[in-house]
């Protein structure tokens, strides 16, 4: 009876724990599936030639002197398996004067 009681009062407090799956930084109630309540960095990298991304890159900004080629990383595996990307946000910029293909 003990061990019966003890996990329906684990299993409550978890129930009652929950946010509907939203995860809050710096905010009590989250509102959307991810809110943040301050600034965001991510990784800026600043190149000149081709250039192959990885699935650690989130903002490359291009400004060779030289017509140049960014490429996407591949998807490690298709919806829904691990190491999936879908839904991945990558922010590519030209600052040059030259045209990306």
């Amino acid at each position: 009876m003990k061990k019966l009681l003890m996990g329906f009062l684990s299993l409550l407090s978890y129930c009652l724990l929950g946010q509907a799956g939203n995860v809050g930084i710096n905010t009590i109630i989250p509102g959307s599936t991810l809110e943040i309540n301050g600034s965001l960095s991510a990784q800026y990298r600043l190149i000149s030639a081709d250039y192959n991304m990885s699935i650690t890159d989130y903002y490359v900004a291009y400004n060779g002197s030289s017509v140049g080629t960014i490429t996407l990383p591949a998807a490690i595996a298709a919806y829904p398996a691990p190491g999936h990307i879908k839904g991945r946000v990558y922010y590519i910029k030209n600052t040059g004067n030259l045209m990306l293909p």
